[in-house]
Formats: structure tokens, C-alpha cells, sequence
């Protein structure tokens, strides 16, 4: 795995890439331990729909891991980086580029 690329309250995500064809993706990884059985099973069937999506507008689920301790959430890799951190960067969004981000 490589840098981190986010993080939020239950997970964090790294660039990694895939040790066969060398393709970038990303991986979140997330505690158990973190999880209430409750928010466990809502995040598998949220997770269950995104691999059904295949849309160019929603980041794909490819495949998802887990050992004792973790959850490993393997995504496509998506360079322009997160909504929250472009909020920071441009303090906040015109109504135009809004309307265009949420198109």
C-alpha cells in the first residue's frame, strides 16, 4: 500500500496498486473494532450495491477483504482528489460549479 489519500471517522484510504498488472487502485481500511454490528451490516449492503453501480459519476467497489482485525474496501483510484478537500482549498463552490459537481 502507499500514501494515505483520506481518511475519515472509521476508515482511511491509501493508493495501492495491484501486484499482477501493476494497476493503481485504492484501498480503505477499516477497524473492525470501530464498527457496532449495526454499522457493520448497513456498510456491507451499501458496499453490496456499489459493485452492482457502473456508472462514469460513482467510484466502482472492485473487490472487498478482510482479515481479523480489518476491512479492506478495494476501489478504482481517482486522482482529483475528495469534495471536502476542494471545499477547503476554494472555500466553498459557486452555485454554477455546484450545479456542475452535483451533475
Amino acid at each position: 500500500m502507499g500514501d494515505i489519500i483520506g481518511f475519515g471517522g472509521l476508515s482511511t484510504s491509501r493508493k495501492c496498486y495491484h501486484r499482477l498488472t501493476g494497476e493503481v487502485r485504492a484501498v480503505k481500511v477499516t477497524k473492525k473494532e470501530d464498527l457496532e454490528y449495526g454499522e457493520r451490516q448497513k456498510l456491507f449492503e451499501q458496499i453490496e450495491i456499489l459493485k452492482e453501480l457502473d456508472h462514469p459519476s460513482i467510484c466502482r467497489v472492485i473487490d472487498i477483504f478482510e482479515d481479523k482485525k480489518k476491512f479492506y474496501f478495494i476501489t478504482e483510484y481517482l486522482s482529483g482528489g475528495g469534495l471536502f478537500n476542494s471545499l477547503i482549498t476554494n472555500v466553498g463552490f459557486t452555485e454554477n460549479a455546484s450545479a456542475t459537481i452535483m451533475k
